[in-house]
């Protein structure tokens, strides 16, 4: 975990390596709901107000941030929020240098709740057989790239998520994000109404 006190920032992060080597785990503790979202493309208006819904919770971003503006290193200075953010196949390390944030990596992970939580960007980590470690019934795994909002249990167990873009979205949503609960997962949408919900199987 690197913690920047100076901006008010706290980012999670995980190297592939010792991902594929140790299974280590990112946590963020006394969480209650984890809102999440992807392919943001460099949109502040619409970081800006996913963040206003976030309110203090903490954050993940699924790649394809591009947060290529001043004024995302002004948000992102004031924010307090825990982030864990991934790569994406657009994201470059001159953004994140400009804005302050180290260049994520592929593949990252979130204890919460007995359940791990896979983040990846999708370009690359394609589906959860390609996670380089097992995945057990009632675990979540994240991606974005695509653009549309998806969400169901698989034939393994898995929960399959994607957010939709909060930028340009291929879906039936408009704009999008994902709200990840103790015992549900909610994606709605950021100016408009439509709501999508999965209740989570209970881990034993």
């Amino acid at each position: 975990m690197i913690t920047d006190k100076g901006k008010g920032l706290t980012f999670t992060l995980l190297h592939t390596t010792l991902f594929l080597q140790e299974n280590t785990r990112a946590k963020l503790l006394h969480m209650q709901s984890l809102y999440v979202c992807s392919d943001v493309h460099g949109n502040f208006k619409h970081f800006k107000d996913f963040v206003t819904l976030a309110g203090d919770n903490p954050i993940a971003i699924l790649g394809d941030f591009c947060p290529d503006s001043f004024e995302f290193s002004q948000l992102l200075k004031q924010m307090k929020n825990e982030m864990t953010l991934v790569r994406g196949n657009c994201d470059i390390s001159y953004d994140f240098s400009m804005v302050g944030i180290p260049v994520p990596p592929m593949i990252n992970s979130i204890s919460f709740d007995k359940r791990t939580i896979i983040l990846t960007h999708g370009h690359y980590y394609k589906s959860p057989s390609m996670i380089p470690v097992p995945l057990q019934k009632g675990d979540i795994y994240l991606s974005g790239h695509t653009h549309k909002e998806t969400l169901f249990i698989n034939n393994d167990g898995l929960i399959i998520g994607n957010p939709g873009s909060l930028t340009y979205p291929r879906g039936k949503f408009g704009p999008s994000y994902m709200i990840i609960k103790k015992t549900r997962i909610i994606i709605k949408e950021l100016y408009g109404s439509r709501v999508k919900s999965l209740t989570l199987p209970q881990i034993l």
